[in-house]
């Protein structure tokens, strides 16, 4: 019974949140989930580890998404073949597990599984009636990338863009990414016939965040017991961090990051699972659950690579800390090499940077986090110390700022309480990674490379969360073993009914601030939340994918060569399933290489449609280069049919052309 409740209950929530999906598509969200709870049982089993539901619902997701992303590397389209084959690894880890599952219900199981349910039904509860609003009103009250993370899932699951590679780019090779969270959600159009974007924004997003809730509670599992798994959910849910109250800091606000980019949840799930292996391998020195803790590490890359650039160095180092066969001096001495190696390979990765401009590399991030991002606190106030201290001097400063604002107050709580702790030497080797982490932390700020597309806050920003939740949860744990370790405990009636106060507390707090909490506060923010996508588009969607057993890819007359975020051909990517031949085409151009060559390339193209005297030498063009659409979306377009009586669909000022 303990195995079956995890699934049940995070499918429950999953039907609450959006029940807009059908009968249907919650069905095969349970069906996964049961899946994933399965397979993960027989994953423990074959490591040696505690046959836990939240460790091993996070090792069936990583194993089911990784192989789903495999099968579409190799054979696209073919993503429930593959699902199906994990019934018999499931069904086997379920029977491993009968013993144990035999028992009645552990309460302390039960209420972990339902805190960490009723977190994700709270966390989500508002996505349900947005989504509303954009079907009624086209108003899209989410962060713009929503959209672009629906386009995404659709090359996995629309059968117009499975196996096409790019999506805006059409059939241009797709690099290996960290796509595999999407895979899970991309069964759905296939099997129920959900949208993508209903797909990605009432079933990847959510689900995210309870993929997050079982790591966290498997992590404060293993640290410490059930009630700490209990207080790190609480803690998650109930304290509010600084970008909110205190800096007043917007950019590093937690949920609004989560759910800005929602594979950030997926990976924070993995890392603490990661952790939790690793911690108990800390502790017994068994090589099987060293080599699960790697191999969860490695399989972060490829679900939330920003994550896994932060999360790698922290369980190398805390390999070498937890290694029983080395003396502390040896300990200490090898993991400040290891930090050194990891400057230096920092630094060899952007050693052109650093010797054109060392300060604009190392602090241009720092800067730009206490610069613009007002209204804020301190807003302008790490700046304002280089008339005194310097660039060099302001920006470290400012990268202490910086951790602070991403930890909020558990970083000054957990540096107190780790020395008092320390002073009555109670602490184990595993309270060094929060400090390893902390140090990789203050690294990435500083030197993490800049990606071909120019955005440097990509490894040093984005993968924050991973330090408020693991330092959330490591300070409870030292207030636990201050406190004489009550939660190691089994508490009294009197204390069962404080925690579960406490849980209905936390809840409700969620429950009254999430909405806000979600939004982004920066001032330039407001400029990619609740964007209207034309009506014209919505309606005419609907026709680029009409074609059957053909490869469609479209245009958009007059292409600016300067959209970067998004534009009306990476709307129509999400909401048509269909491969744009070029959309979003600065992002490529910086990218330069072979795909920047093509981008450019097709650019010329786009300008010779653009130029076309007449409906025959359009189509001709198009016919030429594969194109199977050509939208415009302004009279001066397609000035030779200025009536739009040759287009097969028409919408305002919108039309579409066909190549045939």
């Amino acid at each position: 019974m303990n195995a079956i409740i995890l699934p049940l209950t995070g499918a429950v929530a999953m039907a609450a949140i959006s029940p807009d999906l059908g009968w249907q598509v919650h069905l095969v969200l349970l069906t996964l989930l049961v899946l994933m709870q399965g397979t993960g049982l027989l994953i423990c089993r074959v490591f040696g580890q505690t046959a836990e539901p939240f460790l091993a619902l996070t090792l069936g997701f990583v194993a089911i998404a990784h192989a789903l992303f495999a099968s579409d590397v190799l054979i696209p389209g073919g993503l429930s073949v593959v699902a199906a084959f994990f019934v018999a690894p499931a069904a086997l880890g379920f029977a491993l597990a009968r013993h144990e599952d035999a028992q009645p219900p552990i309460i302390q199981t039960v209420g972990l599984t339902l805190l960490a349910s009723l977190y994700t039904f709270l966390w989500a509860a508002d996505i349900g009636p947005r989504m509303r609003v954009f079907h009624t009103k086209n108003e899209f009250p989410f962060w713009s990338d929503g959209l672009l993370h629906a386009a995404s899932l659709a090359q996995f699951s629309a059968p117009a863009e499975v196996g096409r590679g790019m999506v805006y780019m059409a059939d241009m090779p797709r690099a290996i990414y960290h796509y595999v969270s999407y895979l899970p959600a991309a069964l759905l159009p296939a099997i129920a016939g959900v949208s993508p974007i209903d797909a990605t924004m009432l079933s990847w997003l959510p689900f995210g965040i309870f993929i997050m809730a079982c790591g966290v509670a498997a992590l404060g599992l293993v640290l410490e017991g059930p009630f700490l798994a209990a207080a790190a959910l609480m803690a998650i849910a109930a304290v509010p961090d600084t970008g909110r109250f205190g800096f007043g800091n917007g950019l590093f606000c937690f949920d609004w990051l989560l759910e800005t980019a929602p594979g950030t949840a997926y990976s924070l799930g993995v890392a603490c699972a990661a952790l939790a292996v690793l911690v108990r391998w800390m502790r017994d020195q068994r090589p099987a659950s060293l080599l699960l803790a790697l191999t969860l590490t490695a399989s972060c890359a490829l679900v939330r690579l920003n994550t896994f650039v932060w999360l790698a160095p922290t369980v190398a180092l805390g390999a070498v800390v937890g290694w029983r066969h080395f003396a502390m001096r040896s300990k200490q001495g090898m993991t400040l090499l290891g930090l050194l190696g990891l400057v230096l390979l920092l630094a060899a990765l952007s050693s052109q940077a650093l010797r054109t401009d060392a300060g604009g590399f190392l602090f241009s991030y720092i800067e730009f986090a206490h610069r613009d991002q007002g209204p804020a606190n301190l807003q302008g106030f790490v700046p304002s110390l280089q008339p005194h201290i310097g660039r060099w001097g302001a920006g470290l400063v400012g990268v202490g700022f910086a951790l602070m604002e991403t930890a909020g107050w558990w970083l000054p709580l957990f540096v107190v309480l780790s020395l008092v702790i320390r002073r009555q030497g109670r602490l184990e080797a595993v309270d060094s990674l929060p400090w390893i982490l902390l140090a990789v932390a203050a690294l990435m700020m500083l030197l993490a490379p800049t990606p071909p597309d120019g955005d440097f806050s990509e490894f040093r920003h984005r993968a924050g969360p991973l330090l408020v939740v693991i330092l959330a949860i490591w300070t409870l744990r030292l207030g636990a073993i201050a406190a004489a370790g009550p939660m190691a405990r089994t508490p009294t009636v009197r204390g069962r009914v404080a925690i579960v106060a406490a849980a209905i507390l936390s809840l409700c707090f969620l429950n009254i601030t999430i909405s806000a909490a979600k939004r982004p506060r920066m001032a330039w923010g407001k400029d990619f939340y609740d964007q209207h996508v034309p009506n014209e588009l919505v309606e005419l969607a609907p026709l680029l994918s009409t074609v059957r057993g053909a490869k469609p890819r479209f245009v958009v007359a007059r292409q600016s060569p300067n959209s970067r975020n998004t534009d009306d051909a990476a709307h129509l990517v999400a909401l048509s399933g269909v491969p744009a031949y070029i959309s979003r085409p600065q992002s490529l151009l910086v990218a330069g290489g072979a795909r920047g060559e093509e981008a450019r390339r097709r650019l010329a193209v786009l300008d010779r449609l653009n130029r076309a005297p007449d409906l025959e030498a359009l189509q001709n063009a198009m016919r030429a280069e594969g194109i199977t659409y050509y939208i415009v979306s302004s009279a001066r377009d397609a000035p030779f049919d200025s009536e739009r009586h040759a287009a097969i669909g028409h919408q305002g000022e919108y039309a579409i052309y066909s190549a045939k």
